[in-house]
């Protein structure tokens, strides 16, 4: 995709460079933001992100959007040789290049020229662009806490607080619960859950005469048990 973008960004740079000679109008904008959402982001993205991103900033930068690129120092719209970015990944020290030589092959002479008219051009970037989302905001790394019992006009059908919360989306829907199911029901469906059989007609007679409080645990503790 990106050797795709090679002769179109080759153009670009040869009318960069001569039509200010020429005095004619220089407004390479929508060119250059179509090579930066095209190419250079998601070149961004494969060789700079594991870095210089979301989760990992070293030396403090970040590189997952033009603005911060602008603010930390390294990009310089309009001018390629103020702008560092360019003069880290073409350095020829290896201690200075970027990427790193353990993450790596240094980028093309291609990749290099794109980045460079992308700048010359002003650096264009979508205006909406958004850094990366960082992962440790997602849901499932906060803290878990445990939510307030809703109060419910239906008490007596739930059997534990998290009955409570379906009771309460019964309510806001306008909805009623089902009638609890027969014993010889529920049975059934501990067996075909647990064990992939149904039960026998002893095993339900047995279950539905149990007088046991606990009479549907003792039944799911047997068929856990059973080999």
């Amino acid at each position: 995709m990106i050797r795709q973008a090679v002769v179109p960004a080759l153009y670009l740079f040869v009318w960069l460079t001569l039509l200010p000679s020429l005095g004619l109008g220089t407004d390479f904008g929508p060119q250059a933001l179509e090579l930066y959402s095209a190419q250079l982001k998601p070149l961004f993205r494969a060789r700079c992100f594991s870095c210089h991103g979301a989760l990992k900033q070293e030396a403090g930068l970040r590189l997952d959007s033009a603005d911060l690129m602008v603010e930390a120092g390294v990009l310089t719209r309009g001018d390629v040789s103020d702008s560092s970015i360019v003069a880290r990944v073409t350095a020829t020290d290896i201690d200075e290049r970027m990427p790193p030589e353990h993450e790596g092959e240094p980028l093309t002479d291609e990749q290099v020229e794109m980045l460079s008219v992308w700048i010359a051009a002003g650096a264009p970037a979508p205006p909406e662009e958004q850094p990366e989302a960082d992962p440790n905001s997602h849901w499932s790394f906060q803290p878990v806490v445990r939510p307030d019992v809703p109060i419910v006009e239906n008490t007596t059908w739930g059997r534990n607080p998290i009955d409570a919360f379906i009771a309460q989306s019964h309510e806001q829907h306008g909805l009623k619960p089902q009638p609890e199911a027969t014993r010889a029901v529920l049975l059934r469906r501990l067996h075909l859950d647990l064990i992939g059989i149904p039960p026998t007609t002893a095993e339900i007679a047995a279950f539905e005469a149990d007088v046991d409080s606990q009479w549907y645990e003792n039944a799911v503790d047997r068929l856990l048990d059973d080999p």
